[in-house]
This record gives structure tokens, sequence and C-alpha cells, in this order.
């Protein structure tokens, strides 16, 4: 991810909202209809949505009750069948089942059942990626709403495991690690505009296996010192987006920071000569300036401008002009 695109990531932060369903293009039931339905079946939690198909309508009205559509059933039924393969392991099957199981606690508000559901199914699959790696890959095709972080997951796994094999690349093992990261930030902008419920996944589990390989990464003492720092800086950003994703406003702010004094502790009185400091100062002068803090937006901002103007090591003047103008832009754009 270049540090344009990390930049890009908060001003994108709102996102339009998906396209709705024109009326006629399936039937659903109206007030009255939705009323009887639940009345004659009770123990039926489908969500219902009133429409109707004239310009005037009033909003669509749901019931207090969220539950899951017909087709979403179905295929979730599906999912389970196929994973119920004789090939597949008893316990990666009891995983899928705690998955299911997460996901429909959610759904209907049991926080705490569907945060024990997630604990247990974590166990069982982390409890078999080195021993039943293809298995894993086949469970992580099943898991499709979720399926870049286990693939993610998968990767940290590798990691150890040529730690705990006395690999001596450890430049390696940083890489996997920091890719790990960037997978998850990615995940995690769908988070961006869900309810917080919604977001319990991100913010109660994602973060905190992020900061936990943070600092696996910076234990790596085998790795050349100027790969592991950049690769450890890189991960600080990517677990800052991340954290601004779940709304973790606090959280991001301090892993921007984190980089930033990484940065000043490695280059030392030469931090300036090295552009990747640039970068986080103009990540933190945006989201200062996206937050309504302009007179820390500013000070941030003309840091990076700084630092992009004395930096040694751009390929070309092309590059260094694009990040110059990039601030340039920001700092014209709110009034201090």
């Amino acid at each position: 991810m270049s540090a344009m695109e990390q930049t890009q990531l908060v001003k994108d932060i709102t996102r339009p909202k998906k396209k709705t369903r024109k009326a006629g293009d399936r039937k659903v039931a109206t007030r009255k209809e939705s009323f009887n339905k639940s009345e004659k079946n009770p123990k039926d939690s489908t969500t219902v949505v009133s429409h109707t198909s004239n310009e005037n309508a009033t909003s669509p009205t749901v019931s207090p009750r969220k539950g899951r559509s017909n087709k979403h059933d179905k295929e979730m039924k599906d999912i389970f069948e196929q994973a119920f393969d004789p090939n597949f392991h008893k316990e990666m099957k009891e995983a899928l089942r705690r998955f299911m199981m997460c996901s429909v606690f959610l759904d209907i508000g049991h926080m705490d059942k569907a945060k024990q559901s997630q604990d247990i199914f974590m166990r069982i699959f982390r409890e078999h990626c080195q021993t039943s790696p293809t298995k894993v890959i086949k469970l992580a095709e099943k898991l499709r709403c979720k399926k870049r972080f286990i693939e993610s997951v998968v990767m940290f796994e590798t990691a150890v495991g040529l730690l705990n094999n006395k690999e001596e690349n450890h430049d390696n093992i940083a890489l996997f690690i920091m890719e790990c990261l960037q997978q998850l930030e990615d995940l995690t902008k769908v988070m961006v505009d869900c309810t917080p419920d919604k977001r319990l996944f991100g913010r109660d589990y994602v973060v905190p296996f992020m900061r936990e390989q943070l600092e696996n990464m910076n234990g790596l003492a085998n790795a050349d010192p100027e790969i592991r720092f950049s690769r450890y800086v890189c991960s600080c950003i990517f677990v800052g987006f991340t954290e601004l994703n779940v709304k973790d406003i606090d959280g991001a702010e301090a892993s921007w920071l984190r980089a930033i004094n990484a940065c000043r502790d490695f280059y030392g009185e030469n931090a300036k000569k090295h552009s990747i400091l640039g970068t986080c100062y103009k990540n933190m002068g945006d989201f200062y300036a996206t937050s309504g803090r302009h007179a820390e937006a500013k000070g941030y901002l003309k840091l990076a401008l700084e630092v992009f103007k004395e930096a040694e090591e751009y390929e070309n003047e092309e590059e260094r002009q694009n990040d110059i103008e990039i601030c340039c832009d920001m700092l014209s754009k709110f009034k201090i």
C-alpha cells in the first residue's frame, strides 16, 4: 500500500450507501401482512420490511427483532452441509459451527454468547493451523465473509511456525506479519459504516490480535535492523487505520504516534532525511484535520512538508513533488 493510498483511506471514511432494491423487484410483505405473519408464526425471527410502490411512501418499517432472510439461511445451511464432508476433522466441523453461532448471536443481540463462540472458534482454528493446513484452507473457503481474516491468521501462524523451527531468516517472518496486518486492515474497511455491535469482531478480536503481532515483530532479534524497522513502522500504520475503521480513535492516534517515535528513535538526528517519517507526519496531519483539530493538523503537515523537501532516498523528483503537493493541498482545505 503506497503512502498516498494510506492517506486516502482516512479521507474516504464516509462511503456511499448501498443501492436499495427497487419496488417490484421482490415481493415484500406490507405492514399489516407482517403483523399477521408474526402472530401466526411467533417463533419466526425473520426481519420484515414494509415498503409501498408509490413515490410518497414513508420510510421502511423494520420489526424490532433482527433476523435472517430465507436466502441467507439456505446459504449458511449449504456451507454448513459442505463442511460436514467426511474428510473434515471433527473439531474443524465444531469450529465452523461455532463461527455460524457467533454470527447468529450477533444478529439477535446476544453479545456475550457471540464472543464466547468466537473465542472457541479461534482456539480450535489456531490449534489446527500448524497440523492440518489443508483443512484450514478448506475451512477458510467456507467462511467467505471472514476469508481475509482467516488467510491473515494462517499467514501469521506460518510466521510462528518458521520462528519455532529456528528459521534464521527473521526478515521473512517480519514480512509475513506485516502482510498479515495489511490484510486485516483491508478487511476492517467494511466496518466503517457498520453499527457498533457489528464492529465487535474488529474491536474485540482483530485489533488486539494486531497489537500482539506488532510486539512479536519488534522482538525478532535476528532480523536485519533496518528491514525490521521499516516493516514495524508500516505495521503501526496499518494498525492505526484498522483502529480508525472500528472507531477506536484514541488507539489510532497512539499507533501513528508509535510509528513516528520509532522513526525518530531509529534514525536519530537524520530522521528528517527519510520520507517514511514524512508519511507518518502526513497521516497524523490528515487524521487531525478530519477530526477537526486543525492546530495539530497544521503542525504535523508542516513537519511532513519539511521532511519531504529534505528526504534523500526518493527515486525521482516527481515522487517527491507528488508528496509535497498532497501536503500543500491538505493545508489549503481547512482554516486555522
